[in-house]
């Protein structure tokens, strides 16, 4: 039986997951509630991440009540910043956000100059305005790269981990919902699942970049090389075009809660051999 293992949701996009114990989630017609709702820009507004900035994984957020709470902790150091859901009166701005022009409202108070401290350059924190129509299906969010919802089942990862030298983790991919009780891989066929009352829709494989070698509890990166980094070892099996991919991206179809534990039912099924090219 296929079940939800784990539940992870990020309020700051390239930043940490959710940093109180959770384990469950809420499906609206946006997406993952408070999933990704804020970003962090440059100086010349454009959203960065853990491509270029690393330290980013060491930024932890959380929401409590009305407020978001952005904690920087590196080693024993912790600094934090409250900043108000909604506050009035915020400038403002473009983002550049992966090709695509969208509008947000800096966050005022400490938060940006505590994480243009932290990650050593000018940077803001940014809710985003408005959300944004799915590449694919009929989901709406804010700051989700394609699909709103990442799997991964154990059983990937296990075996990715047979090749590699020293087992990387799972957080190091940043699944939004990691399976257990399916075959290694397993989560490329399903096409169309359903957990609790929510119905899904698989999309594209998962094309993996450089990040998965950034230790997220530390911010530093591995070696590059088969066997070491997890994109040049993904490389040598699972390859396509665009690059090595692990995951199955999906948009939801109805809203509903989803909880660990929550069993998945699939509907329908992909069979025969699988061809990774047609799915990126």
């Amino acid at each position: 039986m296929i079940f939800v293992k784990e539940i992870n949701w990020y309020p700051i996009k390239g930043c940490a997951p959710y940093s109180r114990n959770t384990d469950w989630l809420v499906v609206d017609d946006g997406g993952i509630w408070g999933n990704r709702w804020w970003v962090i820009v440059d100086g010349e507004g454009r959203m960065v991440n853990q491509k270029t900035v690393r330290k980013m994984c060491l930024v932890s957020p959380s929401l409590l009540g009305g407020t978001l709470c952005v904690e920087c902790k590196e080693g024993e150091a912790i600094e934090r910043a409250y900043v108000p859901v909604g506050a009035d009166l915020r400038e403002e701005i473009q983002v550049s956000f992966r090709g695509t022009i969208l509008p947000g409202l800096i966050e005022k108070g400490s938060v940006s100059e505590m994480l243009s401290n932290f990650l050593c350059g000018k940077y803001r924190l940014v809710q985003l305005a408005e959300p944004r129509m799915a590449k694919t299906g009929t989901a709406q969010r804010r700051g989700d790269d394609s699909h709103p919802f990442l799997f991964i089942s154990e059983g990937s990862l296990e075996d990715l981990n047979t090749r590699l030298e020293t087992p990387v983790r799972m957080d190091a991919f940043r699944p939004t919902i990691v399976l257990s009780g399916c075959e290694p891989y397993e989560e490329d066929l399903l096409d169309e699942f359903q957990i609790g009352k929510v119905l899904f829709e698989g999309q594209t494989l998962c094309v993996r970049c450089n990040v998965p070698g950034i230790d997220q509890k530390t911010g530093l990166s591995r070696e590059r090389g088969d066997g070491i980094h997890p994109f040049d070892t993904l490389q040598t099996y699972r390859r396509t075009s665009k690059g090595p991919v692990l995951g199955r991206n999906a948009n939801h179809l109805t809203c509903g809660v989803i909880q660990e534990g929550d069993s998945l039912i699939v509907q329908k099924r992909r069979e025969g051999v699988l061809d990774l090219e047609s799915m990126v």
